[in-house]
């Protein structure tokens, strides 16, 4: 049988698998659904319009699935959905998607979100991220597998966070963060490739030697290396590809973070 706390209030339309645990003080409302070996600390609350999937850790006093801190929305509606093996760290607050918006908010697989961290309406958080301690994005805010926002990293909303992607602490996105790249400060200034992470997930040198090239010529604009270069590596390596396109498609809405001031 799932373990409950007596002291937790929950509601009788929530559906909590037999092996989830519930911690004291929990309160967890109608429409909210938690999977297997799931375990939820004390004092969190969990608002309806969640699901929670397989193996995650929820520490104490979270907020998850609150209704969106946007003026033109009344709270009716939208959710949360997150994802299996997730650890949440204590104080974090994740908000519900807007009618207007997606109407979801999405976190993946195997994150960690640090203490006080904040995800609000309508974002879209891939696998294998970090958001450290006080990290913060705004709505419709995107970010991609792997990426890691130091701590106190700030996330403006709509803006897009690359895959493999970094910021340093007390860092201010208020641009797309391009795949594969570090980022620090404020304003926001690009210092590279996210070598270590490129790394760690067994890159190639050549797929990294190639992102270089690409990164130099697109955020820093080299004037010795030539498009023609550029585009023979498009065509054999699609991490190049993906790196492009993101930059094309940030330079059409938010811009993109470079490594110096225009």
């Amino acid at each position: 049988m799932s373990t409950r706390h007596p002291s937790a209030v929950i509601a009788p339309g929530a559906r909590i698998a037999e092996s989830a645990q519930i911690g004291p003080y929990c309160i967890i409302e109608d429409g909210v659904t938690i999977g297997e070996n799931s375990v939820v600390s004390s004092h969190t609350v969990i608002e309806s319009g969640t699901t929670i999937g397989k193996n995650n850790r929820i520490h104490a006093f979270c907020s998850l699935g609150g209704a969106p801190q946007h003026r033109d929305d009344d709270g009716a509606g939208g959710e949360l959905v997150i994802g299996d093996n997730n650890v949440i760290r204590e104080y974090t607050t994740l908000n519900r998607g807007t009618a207007a918006g997606r109407g979801r908010t999405s976190i993946g697989d195997d994150n960690w979100l640090f203490t006080s961290s904040h995800v609000a309406h309508d974002c879209v958080i891939g696998d294998h991220v970090l958001l450290v301690n006080g990290a913060t994005l705004g709505g419709h805010v995107e970010v991609g597998d792997h990426a890691v926002l130091g701590g106190l990293t700030l996330v403006h909303q709509f803006c897009r966070v690359g895959c493999c992607s970094f910021t340093g602490r007390f860092t201010a996105l208020t641009q797309d963060l391009a795949p594969y790249t570090m980022a620090t400060g404020s304003p926001t200034l690009s210092k590279g490739l996210n070598l270590v992470c490129l790394r760690r997930l067994g890159f190639s040198k050549e797929t990294i030697d190639a992102l270089s090239v690409a990164y130099k010529y697109r955020l820093r604009r080299h004037k010795h290396i030539e498009a023609e270069t550029v585009a023979a590596l498009v065509e054999r390596h699609p991490e190049v590809k993906l790196f492009m396109d993101f930059i094309d498609a940030g330079e059409r809405s938010r811009g993109v973070v470079r490594s110096r001031l225009r």
